[in-house]
């Protein structure tokens, strides 16, 4: 997944009624249970099960584990509130891989990051000036689950709500964590819960960069429709980038 875990964005999402925080849920209470719906098809019931996933606030854990010697390679968690598009995430490499711990907050426009130990400074940046910042590190793990519908290359029912298959990187939406329109489809399996939402996807993708080894990613998420806080940095604590960074991220 993009090398994964050598930097981390949040899932891009946008403004709330205050500009400097976001509490959730904005899009009401969770989805009726889809028990009286019936699907044409298993690719279907993913399809929707991912789109239903990626509307309401949840918190997601993200695993990355080397696949010959199963050592973890990092670890992220955050929080996702897709209808007032905010976001905050965190990621901290296994011991040993040499990965500083990454912080970063989204609201709106706004991205908020910061490396190494909790009293380092703040950067922010503004996403309207950096394009490429959208698709940086985990960038929109809930949201790189709902553009994983139109990448369901082939879904075939592995059990009551689990699903086996693959993906094609090259259809998820370019933001996604999984775009990629040079690599090649990577099996995945999916597990949902009895409401319907995505409870975990495992993504299989080969290396995409010379001298990674293959590494099996795994997506856990919970707490669909509970309410999330997800706040600024004190003012204090915060500098902007510098103007020339954003050529960096695709702007000017």
């Amino acid at each position: 997944m993009r090398g994964a875990l050598i930097v981390v964005a949040a899932l891009l999402l946008a403004a709330c009624d205050d500009p400097a925080t976001s509490t959730g849920p904005a899009a009401g209470p969770p989805s009726p249970s889809p028990s009286v719906v019936t699907y044409a098809s298993a690719r279907d019931e993913l399809a929707a099960g991912l789109d239903r996933t990626a509307a309401t606030t949840s918190t997601y854990a993200v695993q990355v584990v080397e696949d010959a010697t199963k050592q973890v390679q990092g670890v992220m968690s955050g929080v996702s509130d897709p209808a007032r598009k905010a976001s905050s995430g965190r990621s901290e490499p296994s011991r040993g891989v040499g990965v500083t711990v990454v912080e970063i907050t989204v609201i709106g426009d706004d991205l908020w990051s910061r490396t190494g130990p909790p009293d380092r400074q703040w950067t922010h940046m503004q996403l309207s000036r950096a394009p490429l910042a959208a698709a940086l590190g985990f960038t929109g793990i809930v949201a790189s689950v709902g553009s994983a519908g139109p990448a369901l290359a082939d879904v075939r029912r592995g059990g009551p709500r689990s699903f086996t298959g693959t993906l094609d990187p090259a259809r998820a939406g370019p933001t996604a964590v999984i775009h990629n329109a040079k690599a090649q489809p990577f099996p995945f399996e999916a597990t949902l819960d009895e409401q319907g939402y995505v409870t975990t996807l495992v993504l299989h993708p080969a290396p995409t960069i010379a001298g990674m080894k293959p590494a099996t990613t795994t997506v856990k998420l919970s707490g669909f429709g509970r309410p999330v806080t997800i706040a600024a940095p004190p003012a204090a604590e915060v500098k902007e980038i510098a103007e020339d960074a954003y050529q960096l991220y695709g702007g000017r």
